[in-house]
């Protein structure tokens, strides 16, 4: 609860701070940021997205509308671009 609360109240500025260390790997400092702070960090983000932002906004938000093209419209010509994309990787 008091984590809610926490997040609630959180500052988009420090939102836009911690995002940014988690971009970079580095706390404002300098320190590097250890994986077990940046899985904490990536969950308070989401976290807390979901209660301030937008779905659009959100991390991890993928655009479904009108110009995506369903896979099962999808031309051959499509389906054998994204496999040669696949096959290169």
């Amino acid at each position: 609860m008091e984590y809610l609360k926490f997040l609630e109240n959180l500052n988009p500025a420090i939102y836009e701070q911690l995002k940014y260390s988690l971009e970079i790997g580095k706390w404002p400092n300098g320190e590097l940021l250890t994986a077990h702070q940046k899985e904490i960090v990536m969950r308070s983000l989401i976290n807390w997205g979901e209660i301030h932002l937008p779905v659009e906004q959100r991390i991890g938000y993928i655009d479904k509308g009108e110009k995506a093209i369903p896979f099962k419209e999808a031309t051959p010509d499509d389906q054998s671009s994204l496999t040669d994309i696949i096959s290169k990787s």
